[in-house]
């Protein structure tokens, strides 16, 4: 009867594109270890296979070196054992969240259904659907964001020292006179970065002909550019799984044109937009 109960809570998990499905292939896989597992044969148990050899460490000289034993042997079947109770545990944990997250599914729907404050049959505004979008990708928002301030900062390290230093003292006290470097296109090494490029706005003033700050970076060695190149191909990544995020999501809330639809469909994205909307008020 458990399994019955558990199966119907993985299918309905599964329909919900937030649910992990790594968990599952992870219960999937202890299963199919447990069914394969099997006792040593007689003939097995005098092999060196069915014994794990764990060697002993007795004390420690004093310039640091371990000192050891005799290797302490254990049979192969007492480790299995511990193995297979791992297993039995990994296994009862998983069941145990995706039995959590059913019934809290549950819980969110009662709660949609029985909130006053609001019309769960009403239609979805556009701008709550950006809101829901926005909350769910900004996790490669934030990756990208950082990626492209480490790398500013880094170019702006780099090239602070062909400033003169007058003009970097006036840009430090007079930001509103000195005018601010516009930019220039970053070409990553093929090595580190894969040969990408990126627009950088580093904080300097603006002395360097426009075109020409990468000349100048080049003449630098390239241990102290590999982890701008890396960044930079990092960024871009972080940016092309931004947008295919976003039109993923997208893609699933042309379904939902209610809060009852929303809330009936994928719970969990209706609980996190009702938390974003109170937050917004």
């Amino acid at each position: 009867m458990e399994d019955e109960y558990y199966k119907k809570i993985m299918d309905e998990a599964k329909k919900d594109p937030s649910f992990d499905l790594q968990s599952a292939e992870t219960i999937r896989k202890i299963q199919d270890l447990e069914m394969k597992s099997r006792e040593f044969t007689p003939d097995e148990m005098l092999d060196d296979k069915a014994y794990c050899k764990q060697w002993n460490i007795i004390g420690k000289k004093e310039d640091g070196r371990l000192t050891m034993g005799k290797p302490i042997v254990k049979p192969r079947s007492e480790l299995m054992e511990k193995w297979a109770k791992f297993q039995k545990g990994a296994a009862k944990a998983s069941h145990d969240r995706a039995t959590e997250r059913h019934l809290r599914a549950i819980e969110i729907q009662r709660d949609a259904i029985n909130n006053k404050a609001m019309d769960i049959n009403a239609v979805i505004p556009n701008n709550d659907l950006k809101i829901l979008v926005k909350a769910l990708t900004q996790e490669y928002e934030n990756m990208t964001i950082k990626s492209s301030e480490f790398i500013n900062k880094k170019i702006t390290l780099l090239l602070k020292p062909v400033i003169p230093k007058i003009l970097k003292i006036a840009y430090t006290r007079y930001p509103m006179s000195v005018k601010q470097c516009p930019g220039f296109l970053y070409t990553a090494s093929e090595e580190f970065g894969q040969g990408k490029t990126f627009w950088a706005t580093p904080n300097i003033p603006y002395f360097l002909q426009q075109g020409t700050e990468q000349s100048e970076l080049d003449k630098l060695d390239i241990g102290l550019k590999y982890r701008i190149d890396k960044a930079v191909a990092q960024y871009l990544y972080n940016k092309d799984m931004l947008l295919k995020k976003e039109v993923e999501y997208a893609s699933h809330l042309t379904r939902c044109n209610t809060y009852f639809e929303l809330a009936k469909h994928y719970p969990f994205w209706y609980d996190l937009l009702m938390q974003k909307v109170l937050l917004k008020k």
